[in-house]
Protein backbone atom coordinates (compact mmCIF):
# COMPACT_ATOMS: atom_id res chain seq x y z
CA UNK A 1 0.00 0.00 0.00
CA UNK A 2 1.53 3.37 -0.50
CA UNK A 3 1.74 6.58 0.96
CA UNK A 4 -1.01 8.05 -0.57
CA UNK A 5 -3.25 5.08 -0.44
CA UNK A 6 -2.29 4.57 3.79
CA UNK A 7 -3.03 8.77 3.85
CA UNK A 8 -6.56 8.23 2.25
CA UNK A 9 -7.28 5.11 4.34
CA UNK A 10 -6.33 6.98 7.73
CA UNK A 11 -8.33 10.28 7.01
CA UNK A 12 -11.52 7.69 6.63
CA UNK A 13 -10.94 5.92 9.31
CA UNK A 14 -10.52 9.24 11.88
CA UNK A 15 -13.88 10.81 9.87
CA UNK A 16 -15.57 7.17 10.96
CA UNK A 17 -14.35 7.18 14.50
CA UNK A 18 -15.59 10.92 14.99
CA UNK A 19 -18.50 10.06 13.57
CA UNK A 20 -19.50 7.37 15.99
CA UNK A 21 -21.37 7.99 19.75
CA UNK A 22 -20.81 4.27 21.21
CA UNK A 23 -17.77 4.47 23.35
CA UNK A 24 -16.98 0.38 22.92
CA UNK A 25 -17.22 0.33 18.62
CA UNK A 26 -15.52 3.92 19.14
CA UNK A 27 -12.79 2.36 20.31
CA UNK A 28 -12.08 -0.02 18.07
CA UNK A 29 -12.56 2.14 15.12
CA UNK A 30 -9.54 4.34 17.27
CA UNK A 31 -7.43 0.83 17.24
CA UNK A 32 -7.64 0.73 13.19
CA UNK A 33 -6.78 4.52 13.29
CA UNK A 34 -4.01 3.65 15.36
CA UNK A 35 -2.75 0.62 13.05
CA UNK A 36 -2.69 2.92 10.31
CA UNK A 37 -0.91 6.27 11.68
CA UNK A 38 1.99 3.28 12.32
CA UNK A 39 1.75 2.15 9.10
CA UNK A 40 1.60 5.31 7.35
CA UNK A 41 4.97 6.55 10.10
CA UNK A 42 6.72 3.36 9.13
CA UNK A 43 6.15 3.87 5.32
CA UNK A 44 7.64 7.11 5.66
CA UNK A 45 10.56 5.98 7.53
CA UNK A 46 9.29 7.98 10.70
CA UNK A 47 9.04 7.48 14.29
CA UNK A 48 6.03 6.26 15.83
CA UNK A 49 4.98 4.32 19.03
CA UNK A 50 3.71 0.69 19.93
CA UNK A 51 2.01 -0.62 23.01
CA UNK A 52 4.64 -2.93 24.78
CA UNK A 53 3.99 -6.17 26.76
CA UNK A 54 3.82 -4.72 30.17
CA UNK A 55 2.45 -6.56 33.37
CA UNK A 56 0.63 -3.93 35.28
CA UNK A 57 -1.05 -0.87 34.05
CA UNK A 58 -1.02 2.47 36.03
CA UNK A 59 -4.02 4.79 37.55
CA UNK A 60 -5.01 6.71 35.02
CA UNK A 61 -6.48 9.51 37.45
CA UNK A 62 -3.18 10.07 39.64
CA UNK A 63 -0.12 7.64 38.74
CA UNK A 64 2.16 10.31 40.79
CA UNK A 65 5.00 8.60 39.21
CA UNK A 66 8.77 9.64 40.48
CA UNK A 67 11.66 9.13 39.08
CA UNK A 68 15.35 7.68 40.97
CA UNK A 69 18.09 7.94 38.98
CA UNK A 70 22.15 8.13 38.85
CA UNK A 71 24.29 7.72 35.86
CA UNK A 72 24.37 4.24 36.21
CA UNK A 73 20.30 3.12 37.09
CA UNK A 74 17.52 3.99 36.71
CA UNK A 75 13.96 3.19 38.85
CA UNK A 76 10.40 4.29 37.97
CA UNK A 77 7.72 4.16 41.15
CA UNK A 78 3.67 4.97 40.31
CA UNK A 79 0.93 3.55 42.06
CA UNK A 80 -1.05 0.73 40.38
CA UNK A 81 -4.53 0.91 38.80
CA UNK A 82 -6.65 -0.69 40.84
CA UNK A 83 -7.97 -3.55 38.52
CA UNK A 84 -4.36 -4.71 38.56
CA UNK A 85 -3.43 -4.95 42.38
CA UNK A 86 -5.12 -8.38 42.74
CA UNK A 87 -2.67 -9.69 39.71
CA UNK A 88 1.01 -9.20 40.71
CA UNK A 89 3.88 -10.43 40.02
CA UNK A 90 5.90 -9.22 43.73
CA UNK A 91 3.85 -8.14 46.28
CA UNK A 92 5.31 -7.55 49.69
CA UNK A 93 2.73 -6.14 52.13
CA UNK A 94 4.81 -3.25 54.80
CA UNK A 95 1.60 -2.77 56.96
CA UNK A 96 0.73 -6.70 57.78
CA UNK A 97 -3.09 -7.74 56.25
CA UNK A 98 -3.70 -6.55 52.89
CA UNK A 99 -6.57 -4.95 53.86
CA UNK A 100 -4.92 -2.15 56.15
CA UNK A 101 -3.30 -1.01 53.11
CA UNK A 102 -5.35 -0.71 49.53
CA UNK A 103 -2.87 0.66 47.37
CA UNK A 104 0.18 -1.05 45.25
CA UNK A 105 2.97 0.46 43.91
CA UNK A 106 4.97 -0.38 40.80
CA UNK A 107 9.00 -0.41 40.84
CA UNK A 108 10.04 -0.67 37.67
CA UNK A 109 14.11 -0.54 37.40
CA UNK A 110 15.14 0.16 33.61
CA UNK A 111 18.15 -1.86 32.30
CA UNK A 112 21.25 0.95 31.64
CA UNK A 113 18.82 3.39 31.45
CA UNK A 114 20.14 6.55 30.44
CA UNK A 115 19.48 9.14 29.06
CA UNK A 116 15.96 10.04 31.17
CA UNK A 117 13.65 12.09 31.27
CA UNK A 118 10.40 12.68 33.28
CA UNK A 119 7.60 16.15 32.81
CA UNK A 120 6.13 17.97 30.27
CA UNK A 121 4.15 17.11 28.38
CA UNK A 122 0.93 16.25 30.32
CA UNK A 123 -2.28 15.00 28.53
CA UNK A 124 -4.30 18.24 27.34
CA UNK A 125 -1.11 19.01 25.62
CA UNK A 126 -0.16 15.60 23.90
CA UNK A 127 -1.02 16.74 21.03
CA UNK A 128 1.98 18.99 21.24
CA UNK A 129 4.20 15.69 21.40
CA UNK A 130 6.26 14.55 18.24
CA UNK A 131 4.30 11.09 18.47
CA UNK A 132 0.74 12.58 18.49
CA UNK A 133 -0.73 10.97 15.44
CA UNK A 134 2.18 8.24 15.39
CA UNK A 135 0.50 5.84 17.55
CA UNK A 136 0.48 7.20 20.85
CA UNK A 137 -1.87 5.93 23.59
CA UNK A 138 -2.50 7.56 26.67
CA UNK A 139 -1.83 5.72 29.68
CA UNK A 140 0.04 3.13 28.22
CA UNK A 141 3.44 1.53 28.38
CA UNK A 142 4.68 1.77 24.39
CA UNK A 143 8.28 1.62 22.96
CA UNK A 144 9.04 3.94 19.75
CA UNK A 145 10.79 2.69 16.74
CA UNK A 146 12.92 4.86 14.52
CA UNK A 147 13.30 6.98 17.85
CA UNK A 148 14.82 10.11 16.82
CA UNK A 149 15.73 10.97 20.29
CA UNK A 150 17.66 7.27 19.92
CA UNK A 151 19.26 8.47 17.17
CA UNK A 152 20.40 11.55 18.14
CA UNK A 153 21.40 10.64 21.10
CA UNK A 154 24.06 7.77 19.06
CA UNK A 155 24.98 10.46 16.52
CA UNK A 156 26.14 12.57 19.09
CA UNK A 157 28.48 9.52 20.69
CA UNK A 158 29.65 8.49 17.27
CA UNK A 159 32.63 10.78 17.46
CA UNK A 160 33.86 8.77 20.06
CA UNK A 161 37.19 7.10 19.25
CA UNK A 162 35.59 3.70 21.16
CA UNK A 163 32.35 4.42 19.61
CA UNK A 164 30.92 0.67 18.83
CA UNK A 165 27.89 0.28 16.24
CA UNK A 166 26.59 -3.17 18.17
CA UNK A 167 26.52 -1.42 21.19
CA UNK A 168 23.55 0.94 20.07
CA UNK A 169 21.22 -2.25 18.40
CA UNK A 170 20.21 -3.67 21.71
CA UNK A 171 18.75 -0.06 22.66
CA UNK A 172 15.34 0.65 22.87
CA UNK A 173 13.28 3.97 23.50
CA UNK A 174 10.43 4.15 25.80
CA UNK A 175 7.35 6.22 26.44
CA UNK A 176 5.01 5.71 29.34
CA UNK A 177 1.74 8.34 28.96
CA UNK A 178 0.78 9.69 32.42
CA UNK A 179 -2.21 11.73 33.56
CA UNK A 180 0.29 15.13 34.67
CA UNK A 181 3.56 14.13 32.56
CA UNK A 182 5.36 11.62 30.60
CA UNK A 183 8.25 9.42 31.21
CA UNK A 184 10.94 8.72 28.11
CA UNK A 185 13.38 6.57 28.70
CA UNK A 186 16.55 4.95 26.27
CA UNK A 187 17.71 1.65 27.44
CA UNK A 188 18.13 -2.37 26.44
CA UNK A 189 14.93 -3.77 28.76
CA UNK A 190 13.28 -3.41 31.92
CA UNK A 191 12.46 -5.34 35.38
CA UNK A 192 8.65 -4.93 37.05
CA UNK A 193 8.20 -5.44 40.69
CA UNK A 194 4.84 -4.47 42.65
CA UNK A 195 4.69 -3.34 46.36
CA UNK A 196 1.93 -3.14 48.76
CA UNK A 197 3.28 -0.40 50.61
CA UNK A 198 3.39 3.52 50.45
CA UNK A 199 5.07 5.30 48.23
CA UNK A 200 7.72 6.98 50.18
CA UNK A 201 8.70 2.69 51.00
CA UNK A 202 8.93 1.63 47.33
CA UNK A 203 10.98 4.81 46.62
CA UNK A 204 13.40 4.39 49.75
CA UNK A 205 13.82 0.84 48.00
CA UNK A 206 14.73 2.54 44.66
CA UNK A 207 17.22 4.73 46.67
CA UNK A 208 18.86 1.67 48.46
CA UNK A 209 19.45 -0.18 44.88
CA UNK A 210 20.40 3.11 43.78
CA UNK A 211 23.84 2.50 45.97
CA UNK A 212 24.26 -0.77 45.32
CA UNK A 213 27.43 -2.90 44.18
CA UNK A 214 26.46 -4.47 40.87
Amino acid sequence: MDHAELRKKLAEAREQEAAIDDLVTQGKFHKRVLDLERALAAALGEQYAIPIDFPVSWDCGAPAPHLIASEQRTFLVFLVAEHDRSNQGTERNALGPAEHFTESHALVEFLRGSPVKLGDPNDEVAHGHPLWERGLEFYSAQEVINSSWLAEIESINKVHDAYDPSRWKNLKHYVFWFHDSTFECIATGFRVETFHEPCSEVVSRACERLFEER
